[in-house]
């Protein structure tokens, strides 16, 4: 019973942790976008050969049918629809013959700069001095659950990288325009390394996938749990009730009513489910602190959670032990009382 108890809470965490998860603003808005990423320098390009190219495949992609916008790396905030909180975002006139700049996330500014505006702030980054000219809201990252990060977005051209990530807005499904991008990357150098392709969607999805499977395996976990309880607390109680077949005769045959008879035995029955439950809620509470970092909006020692399992447990365990005691109270009392 109280291991039973103990997978139902951790089921219920995850499966509340997973409906809250599926609700959290990850701070951006592309649903219908693609990404793919390339290796320009294992492709043989240098990084001035890479941004030619770049800038011709961008140019490219984005005058396909069906594509209304393409970015590339951090230039991707308009495309994203990432606000601009203060300043503004990164622009086409920030190539590498302008002045180095770049944009922060919120979280960045509350760190370095509590209670000012970063914009128009210096910072030496790289080994330039670069200006700020933007804060934008905070985004996740990683996981869904994990609390704001400092953040830099660059221009490409003053920051070049080597692995870019392209990333496009189509009008039609995503599956449709991460395969543009796929074949106009290969229409324009196919010997281009393609190191990954993603729709934002089953990007998103990687995000969710530990809360997914965590609630999974501990849902049919849980399940299983439920089941085998019931059906064991059925056979003690029956056996329970085997046991006193005596006592049940002598009790109906002075005239005891069925109902208290009944009474009787889910009491006996329910005796052990309390006390299983007790022990369970301690174990749970114990074992629910480990995993709490994996939980999204969802307290460890959450009490819809810890008041409603034990509540479906208890209501499961009155029905288990309702059926042999409701036999017990129709036993003939002769045949009660010759029974050994």
């Amino acid at each position: 019973m109280a291991v039973s108890l103990v997978l139902l809470v951790g089921s219920s965490l995850f499966l509340r942790s997973l409906i809250v998860a599926q609700s959290i603003d990850p701070g951006f808005h592309a649903p219908e976008a693609a990404m793919i990423s390339i290796e320009t320098r294992t492709s043989g390009y240098d990084d001035a050969q890479a941004l030619v190219a770049l800038r011709q495949l961008t140019e490219r992609m984005a005058a396909l049918p069906g594509i209304d916008a393409v970015a590339a790396n951090s230039g991707y905030l308009d495309l994203m629809e990432i606000p601009i909180l203060s300043g503004r975002g990164i622009e086409a006139s920030d190539t590498g013959e302008s002045a180095p700049v770049l944009v922060i996330s919120e979280a960045m500014a509350r760190r370095f700069w509590p209670g000012q505006d970063p914009v128009g702030q210096m910072v030496r980054t790289r080994g330039k001095d670069t200006q700020i000219v933007g804060v934008a809201r905070d985004t996740k990252v990683r996981t869904l659950g994990e609390a704001p990060r400092p953040l830099a977005y660059y221009p490409l051209e003053q920051n070049y990288l080597s692995l870019i990530t392209l990333i496009a807005r189509g009008r039609g499904p995503a599956p449709e325009t991460l395969a543009l991008l796929r074949r106009t990357i290969n229409d324009f150098d196919p010997p281009l390394v393609i190191m990954s392709q993603s729709t934002m969607q089953a990007h998103l999805g990687v995000m969710l996938f530990p809360a997914r499977m965590a609630a999974l395996l501990l849902a049919v976990s849980g399940g299983l749990g439920l089941l085998l309880a019931a059906v064991g607390l059925y056979g003690l109680v029956s056996y329970s009730v085997s046991r006193r077949t005596r006592e049940v005769g002598i009790r109906m045959s002075l005239g005891a009513d069925p109902d208290s008879v009944v009474g009787l035995v889910i009491r006996g029955g329910m005796r052990l489910v309390i006390w299983g439950t007790a022990i369970g809620l301690v174990m749970a509470f114990a074992i629910t602190r480990a995993v709490e970092r994996f939980l999204y909006g969802v307290s460890a020692t959450d009490p819809v959670t810890f008041l409603g399992v034990p509540l479906v447990l208890l209501t499961v365990a009155a029905v288990a032990a309702y059926v042999p005691a409701r036999r017990a109270s129709r036993v003939d009392p002769v045949t009660a009382l010759r029974s050994e």
